[in-house]
C-alpha cells in the first residue's frame, strides 16, 4: 500500500509494538473495521425484520426458485432497504471466501 511517511511510521511503530508484521498489522486493522462495519450494516438491515417486515398482518411470506431465483412473496414491506440486505450477503459471501483462502 501506499501510505504517507508519516502514516507509514505510525502502522510500523504500532506494529513493533503488537508483535506483529507491518503486513499483519494492516490486514489486521483492516479486517476489525470491515468486521465493524458490517456489523453496523447488519444491525440496519435486521432492525426493520423485528417489526415483521417481512410478513404482513394476514400472511407469512413464502420462499421458493423460480428460474434460478430465489422469491420471497411477502406482504408490505417497511422500511426494509433492499440494497443493503442485499450489499450485506455479498459482503457476507465474500469475508467466507476470504477465509477460505486463508485456509
Amino acid at each position: 500500500m501506499d501510505f504517507t511517511s508519516e502514516l507509514q511510521q505510525e502502522v510500523e511503530q504500532w506494529a513493533k509494538s503488537l508483535g506483529l508484521s507491518t503486513e499483519q498489522f494492516v490486514v489486521q486493522a483492516v479486517s476489525e473495521k470491515l468486521s465493524m462495519l458490517k456489523q453496523q450494516r447488519k444491525n440496519r438491515a435486521i432492525e426493520p425484520l423485528k417489526t415483521d417486515a417481512l410478513t404482513s398482518r394476514s400472511e407469512h411470506p413464502r420462499l421458493y426458485r423460480k428460474h434460478g431465483v430465489l422469491v420471497i412473496e411477502t406482504g408490505q414491506l417497511n422500511e426494509f432497504d433492499i440494497n443493503a440486505f442485499i450489499s450485506e450477503m455479498r459482503e457476507e459471501r465474500i469475508q467466507e471466501q476470504i477465509g477460505k483462502m486463508r485456509l
